[in-house]
């Protein structure tokens, strides 16, 4: 047993891989992209090491060494078991809260409430508000709608009729999006993809600007009203969707809004609006926030625009076309590099090296 007063430095235990599986994307359906909302606004453990209320052992260090491994390479469901081992050790509501994260990114939504719980029973002042909510949610879709499942996806839909009869066809949709990421990317998740089908009042709940529509949080949540208004077209919306959770797949740290974006509107096929660009860009400064906060349709079309032009510059200037490129980079993102040291590293350029070049590039006539 080392001295209490030792602390041993491990891996730093950063759950921004876990909530950054849900800084993802809302939509309006007016255009082809989807701004991001941060369904989860507090970050509460950055090592757990620091919370370990007795000495480190070479044992505890190895356990928790082992659990922010498996957490950084996605695997929360092999974390589990190791987290509640940990629990009948050192009953501390960091680890709780970890074990609660873990049961989101689950979709164990009564198995989250139950930890976040045990964690606030423990410590009172914790601030899990947008946790909770988004196990609660959870906890209501497991309790309230039908499941299917096909060979990549896990779809939940709610009990109308109509919706219900649209299950195969969305299936298979959503199944063609995931061929074409495949392809595109070289990568098959391990993974089934969590997909929802319910009204679109549900899915705004009164919290997001009117042009808000389909989204990705986690799950590709797609509103009925999207499917019959859409009609072919929503194959469009789906690849978008879904391009989502192949980036967040790919990508398990601090992956910025515009890229997510802009490779989600590449892929879909989302084509540069001259007239909404060459009044302005938008802000670089504003690409670094969530879309969603902007009311304004015309002004949220400014940001995807940009973040489009700027993501084309980066692939087809810099990854000279190649995906894999932009796959190493969301690679080393996960690895929790700095994003911005990645890319002068790479290609000896910044994002706002990036962003100055678009706007030249506008000015010369290039788009």
């Amino acid at each position: 047993m080392q001295n209490s007063k030792i602390i041993v430095l491990i891996a730093i235990f950063v759950l921004l891989g876990l909530a950054w599986r849900y800084l993802d994307q809302y939509r309006p359906r007016q255009m082809p992209v989807a701004p991001t909302v941060p369904l989860v606004e507090e970050l509460l453990i950055a090592d757990l090491s620091k919370n370990s209320q007795h000495p480190q052992t070479d044992s505890l260090e190895i356990q928790l060494k082992r659990i922010n491994l498996l957490l950084n390479e996605n695997k929360c469901l092999e974390a589990v078991p190791l987290l509640q081992k940990l629990l009948q050790k050192q009953v501390h509501p960091a680890f709780w809260v970890a074990l609660g994260q873990c049961w989101v990114l689950e979709n164990q939504g009564d198995s989250a409430l139950h930890a976040f719980d045990q964690a606030q029973s423990l410590n009172p002042s914790l601030k899990l508000t947008s946790w909770i909510k988004k196990a609660r949610q959870l906890q209501y879709e497991a309790q309230n709608m039908a499941h299917w499942e096909s060979p990549h996806f896990s779809i939940q839909v709610e009990g109308q009729t109509a919706m219900i009869a649209e299950v195969d066809s969305l299936l298979l949709r959503l199944e063609r999006s995931f061929d074409q990421l495949s392809l595109i990317w070289d990568f098959y998740p391990e993974r089934k993809i969590y997909a929802v089908l319910y009204g679109k009042e549900q899915l705004l709940q009164g919290t997001l600007p009117d042009w808000t529509g389909a989204l990705f949080d986690g799950k590709v949540r797609i509103p009925y009203e999207a499917l019959v208004q859409h009609g072919a077209g929503i194959e469009r919306i789906l690849l978008h969707e879904v391009s989502h959770a192949f980036n967040h797949t790919l990508c398990t740290g601090n992956l910025p809004i515009w890229l997510d974006e802009g490779i989600a509107q590449i892929i879909d096929g989302t084509e540069l609006n001259l007239t909404v660009l060459e009044e302005k860009l938008a802000s670089y400064e504003d690409l670094q926030r969530s879309f969603v906060r902007q009311k304004d349709v015309r002004e949220a079309l400014r940001l995807y625009q940009t973040s489009l032009a700027m993501t084309r510059v980066l692939l087809d200037d810099y990854a000279l076309g190649n995906w894999q490129e932009i796959r190493y980079i969301l690679a080393e993102i996960s690895k929790n590099n700095d994003f911005e040291q990645i890319l002068m590293e790479r290609w000896a350029i910044s994002s706002a090296d990036l962003y100055q070049q678009v706007q030249k590039q506008f000015s010369n006539g290039r788009f």
